[in-house]
């Protein structure tokens, strides 16, 4: 179960940065657990897989949420979508600045008009403020190396 928690944790600080709090606080907990002797065997392990399902469980979801994030130096309020695993993106309130996430080189990419308005139609889907459609948002295109 040690092996599985650390596993956990390397996935979540390699993986792209949202609600990365949450997250790691729920890989501590963890670790605190198994330090509990008055938890039975079972209900640590039942908790660690638990963690893994809500992991996987991001893989599938699209979502909206509003967050403080450094833009050009600067902390300011943006709307964030999240597409699974595949991308994460942020929209300033203004609606005049956008990016997303390049998880190889780990900072945050300017998208150009027409990403803007991909990224807010997603914001709008994930709010359910539309309806689903196809979006044609960018992605960072993984390397070689990557798996």
């Amino acid at each position: 179960m040690l092996r599985m928690i650390d596993s956990l944790e390397s996935f979540v600080t390699d993986d792209i940065p949202f609600l990365q709090l949450e997250r790691l606080q729920r890989v501590q907990l963890l670790r605190d657990l198994m330090d509990r002797s008055d938890v039975a065997v079972a209900e640590k392990y039942r908790r660690v897989l638990e963690a893994y399902q809500i992991e996987l469980d991001y893989s599938r979801t699209l979502e909206a949420t509003r967050e403080e994030l450094p833009v050009d130096g600067v902390p300011r309020t943006v709307d964030v979508l999240r597409v699974g695993r595949t991308g994460l993106y942020y929209q300033t309130l203004d609606r005049r600045a956008a990016a997303y996430w390049d998880n190889r080189q780990k900072t945050w990419i300017a998208a150009d008009a027409a990403q803007r308005r991909a990224i807010r139609r997603g914001l709008r889907i994930a709010s359910q403020q539309l309806a689903p459609e196809l979006l044609e948002l960018p992605v960072a295109a993984a390397s070689d190396g990557d798996e």
